[in-house]
């Protein structure tokens, strides 16, 4: 693939299901060197990491006079006790499937954690998903030998399996039983 790089520097910027396991699957079918690709997608995800992160805190430090970010303000100390301190470092991590990395930082900059713990809980959920992917990828380039029909089969699995977890956030069912409770 002639614009492979482009492509893989983009969605792992974007960091959406679909596109990054498209990007993947190309990578193995073009025979990419695929510690290269392992590489671009960590420095992408730093990236995220860091604009997200002071992006959060700019909106703080600049916003904080609108009634908006002072209703958000006054609501993360309750919700920061609702969950606890565990639970938040937990959430961090299990939003990053759910969520591009630069919002989960953003997030985790409104949160009473360090610097250095979001970016620990952040990046450890993006290669959580990130390491979710790659069996996705591999069984789908093993078995499916059609790359029209095997970037159908990962986007719809993609999809479903962002689908299946978004409606365990939204219906409040615990992967791990406990966790965050105080």
């Amino acid at each position: 693939m002639k614009y492979f790089w482009p492509a893989a520097i983009a969605a792992f910027l974007l960091q959406e299901s679909a596109s990054v396991s498209a990007v993947l699957l190309e990578g193995c079918r073009s025979h990419q060197n695929l510690w290269a690709v392992h590489a671009c997608f960590l420095a992408a995800t730093l990236l995220d990491l860091v604009a997200g992160y002071s992006g959060g805190k700019y909106l703080q430090r600049k916003s904080s006079q609108n009634w908006v970010m002072r209703r958000v303000l006054l609501l993360m100390p309750t919700l920061e006790n609702l969950v606890g301190t565990v639970g938040s470092k937990f959430a961090l991590v299990l939003l990053g499937p759910l969520a591009p990395t630069w919002a989960n930082a953003a997030l985790g900059s409104f949160l009473k954690l360090r610097r250095g713990e979001v970016y620990s809980f952040v990046l450890l959920g993006e290669l959580l998903w990130y390491a979710m992917l790659w069996p996705l990828v591999l069984g789908i380039h093993t078995w499916v030998k059609n790359a029209y029909i095997a970037f159908a089969a990962l986007v719809v699995l993609s999809i479903l399996i962002s689908m299946l977890l978004q409606r365990l956030v939204r219906t409040g069912t615990s992967i791990a039983p406990g966790v965050g409770e105080q």
